[in-house]
């Protein structure tokens, strides 16, 4: 079976450490709405699943090195979580999800995770990818050499004339994870068959004809060709996949009005000798956005009507499949001063959209409303309630094995509370910064008709699930210390969540959900020297539904050093070593999936 099926799995988990030197810049997109979490790290791996891994919420459910990698965020699904790369939705249309593994660090500037969201198919928020528009001329090379044959260039050039911008970014990576472990029957053997490679070009041009409108254009083509290793219990394998995919964003923007026109096309081609497979899958996504922002005094409106059309296709799959879909949304907040020190603003989200496909047709309507209370400019208490629903995938319905045409689909209420602590740290030349000190977020989801994914037999088929409650706590302490030449930030990050059945015979956790997950680093910095670490802990993993079978709980440590040399005017060069899984320990996070012991990497990062 081709390694698509490992999406229809959805229960596939690992924590993968290579950590290098790069920095992601805070943004607020969308600027309506504070109901987000900002990724932001000043040290990142080369893919964008261990930037998310530093995240107590975020738990990544991964092959291992460049293999498939999907986000689960507070319990949810990685078909509810929607992946989006400047306008650009990147979930699958084939089988709803984003391999994060797919996605290097060099071809985005800022990351953001809204957590609650009332657009379809994303109760379990949406995850924004974004680049900075270049304004100036701007080169970035990176090189890395590790272990396991591991190394990776990376190169972006930036540069600008007249009204004319060009942003360019190359990327290559490339490894073998042929490290030695224990298998099942107690033998020291070489995870063989491991070798991967990806690489691909980002090309945007943008076009500012006056400083109300904006032009551009971007065509990304990315191919990646991955080995498929033995699980612990074969003795080899020979499995393969390559995927060439090719996106193509769009957008003109004249004042508060955009329109954006997106083309996706992903190819997938899966082989194995021994079983005599050789399968093919492709799915074309065509997707038009319109919207338009409007401040009526206090009230600031944010109106987006989307057109997306869908076609899959694969050996796998019985029909020729065709859906399309058209969303309708409208948004916007507003602030209500109480005194002259305290403050309540308000946010909502309303949406609709329209489902067709072969065989059925559908509306569904989603709502979210936000109110946040700003007391004495240090304490904020927010409280959200969501109503989602989520369209069941082509991969849901049409997989050869079930034709579950009869799957409904889901929805669900959700509901969460946070209280947060907020200070200005001083951060030099008299610039402060706004900062969570310590927050408290209590959410509770009620998921009716939930799809997942169930064992049966040799197969694996999507069932709906009455009932599934989501619930948890999470727990974040940040703090940054700038003074002189020297810098500290901390930040730990702790989330209990409980993900379970709820019916009279039977209250199970969900398989491959943790139940606890804590995460903790400490960065220093002094004149030109930097040291960060970092420490992950998960808590045990129930692979089986009646929870009688379970992985063991893990503590990883990383660790990263380096020194920056200043060149001249702007120029200068970073170079570093990092450290994965210090204390060398053997794991898995997936049922037969030994996880990438110490590991090595040397970095050398130019800016001119």
């Amino acid at each position: 079976m081709m390694l698509l099926t490992s999406f229809c799995v959805n229960a596939q988990t690992i924590d993968t450490i290579h950590l290098k030197a790069i920095s992601i810049i805070s943004s607020t997109y969308p600027k309506y709405n504070k109901n987000y979490q900002l990724i932001d790290s000043s040290l990142i791996g080369y893919n964008s699943y261990l930037v998310l891994n530093r995240n107590a919420n975020i738990f990544i459910k991964n092959y291992g090195a460049s293999m498939l990698s999907s986000i689960s965020v507070q319990g949810s699904n990685a078909n509810q979580t929607q992946i989006n790369f400047e306008g650009l939705p990147l979930n699958n249309p084939l089988v709803g999800i984003y391999d994060l593994s797919l996605l290097p660090s060099i071809v985005y500037d800022n990351a953001q995770l809204m957590l609650k969201s009332a657009n379809h198919n994303a109760s379990g928020g949406n995850l924004y990818y974004y680049q900075a528009i270049p304004n100036d001329l701007h080169c970035i090379i990176d090189y890395a050499v590790g272990s396991y044959d591991y190394n990776h260039i990376q190169s972006k050039l930036q540069f600008s004339k007249n009204n004319w911008m060009n942003d360019t970014r190359l990327f290559m990576i490339r490894g073998n994870e042929d490290f030695k472990y224990k298998n099942a029957y107690h033998q020291m053997v070489t995870n063989t068959n491991a070798s991967y490679k990806q690489y691909g070009l980002l090309q945007s041009i943008y076009y500012t004809p006056s400083t109300k409108i904006i032009l551009s254009s971007k065509i990304w083509l990315q191919i990646a060709e991955r080995n498929i290793p033995p699980t612990i219990f074969q003795l080899k394998n020979n499995a393969r996949q390559n995927d060439t995919i090719l996106h193509s964003i769009n957008s003109i923007k004249y004042k508060n009005t955009t329109f954006n026109y997106n083309y996706s096309d992903e190819k997938i081609q899966y082989l194995d000798v021994f079983k005599n497979i050789n399968s093919r899958s492709k799915a074309i996504r065509n997707h038009m956005s319109f919207s338009f922002t409007k401040n009526y005094k206090k009230l600031y409106l944010d109106n987006a009507i989307t057109y997306q059309n869908e076609r899959a296709k694969g050996q796998h799959y019985y029909i020729k499949a065709i859906q399309h879909s058209v969303n309708i949304k409208l948004s916007g907040n507003t602030i209500i001063p109480l005194n002259s020190k305290n403050k309540i603003k308000t946010e909502f989200q309303i949406s609709e959209t329209f489902f067709n496909n072969e065989y059925y047709s559908a509306g569904n309507g989603a709502i979210q409303y936000n109110c946040i209370l700003n007391l004495n400019s240090i304490l904020t208490v927010q409280a959200t309630i969501n109503k989602y629903y989520r369209q069941p995938t082509i991969n849901d319905r049409f997989w050869e094995n079930n034709i579950n045409k009869d799957l409904v689909p889901e929805q669900g209420w959700g509901q969460s509370l946070e209280f947060a602590l907020e200070k200005n740290i001083p951060m030099g030349f008299n610039i402060y910064e706004p900062i969570k000190i310590i927050s408290l977020t209590m959410y509770h989801k009620n998921n009716i008709n939930y799809i997942q994914w169930i064992p049966t037999g040799g197969w694996w088929i999507p069932q709906n699930i009455p009932i599934v409650i989501n619930k948890g706590i999470e727990i974040n302490a940040k703090y940054k210390m700038k003074q002189n030449l020297f810098y500290f930030a901390f930040n730990s990050q702790s989330a209990f969540n409980n993900s379970y059945k709820d019916s009279k015979t039977e209250k199970t956790q969900l398989i491959y959900t943790p139940k606890f997950r804590s995460t903790m680093s400490l960065q220093f910095s002094y004149k030109k020297n930097h040291l960060e670490w970092q420490s992950i802990y998960n808590s045990k993993i129930y692979t089986s539904s009646d929870n009688t079978q379970f992985l063991t709980s893990y503590f990883i440590h990383n660790a990263s050093v380096g020194h920056t040399i200043p060149i001249k005017n702007d120029i200068k060069i970073n170079i570093g070593l990092t450290i994965g899984n210090i204390f060398n320990r053997y794991f898995q996070t997936v049922a037969g999936r030994m996880m990438t012991p110490r590991n090595f990497q040397l970095f050398t990062k130019i800016y001119i």
